[in-house]
């Protein structure tokens, strides 16, 4: 037993009566071979996000979602059957949507394209998330499809933050003192002095 694809059409007479059938019948053991092992892959590929850290989606020219992990869900806050109505862009703050496109159509083009970049994710309840995203192409049903590995950097950049506004404090309270501040290395190479010191010994920065 092997699959066949059949066509079949009437054979008429010149009144246009049936009289008979014409029938094609074609050998598609190697095409549903094919088939079975892009399914395999796929369910493959959909176990191996289904507990990612990172959202994945894979996405058509049109923007519109064809595959989301739950990450990616959790992420949005849409849940996959409501992504499945929404396009990417629907994700996008409006002024952003143009750069973004352009990025995505340059990937499917096979031209050089930037390889992370930070962007806003415009969740369902309209609050704005920051993620790093990491844009790539791969083969899904047989298409190659622009695919996002998206990463919720919200509580890095609150560190990174909060780590500047802990510097600038530093910075201001070091520049001001009337204490000397310094800093060596273990050969007492100084490297940082503050203001301070320069009157205190009489020597310039360099």
């Amino acid at each position: 037993i092997y699959p066949v694809e059949v066509s079949v059409s009437f054979l008429r007479n010149q009144d246009g009566k049936a009289y008979g059938l014409l029938g094609v019948t074609r050998d598609i053991t190697k095409r549903k071979q094919v088939e079975k092992k892009i399914r395999e892959s796929e369910k493959n590929f959909r176990d191996l996000t289904e507990n990612l850290m990172d959202g994945i989606a894979i996405i058509d020219e049109n923007g519109n979602h064809i595959f989301t992990n739950p990450k990616y869900s959790e992420i949005t806050g849409y849940s996959n059957e409501e992504l499945q109505k929404i396009t990417g862009w629907d994700l996008t703050r409006p002024e952003d949507v143009n750069l973004l496109k352009q990025r995505m159509e340059k990937r499917i083009e096979g031209k050089s394209h930037i390889k992370n970049y930070e962007r806003i994710i415009v969740r369902k309840d309209g609050t704005e998330l920051q993620a790093e995203m990491s844009p790539t192409t791969t083969l899904w049903q047989g298409k190659m499809r622009p695919m996002a590995i998206i990463r919720d950097i919200t509580e890095r950049k609150l560190a990174e933050d909060t780590l500047r506004e802990s510097e600038e404090r530093y910075r201001i309270l070091a520049t001001n003192t009337q204490d000397t501040i310094w800093m060596a290395d273990l050969e007492f190479n100084l490297t940082y002095i503050n203001g301070a010191i320069f009157n205190f010994l009489g020597y310039t920065a360099e």
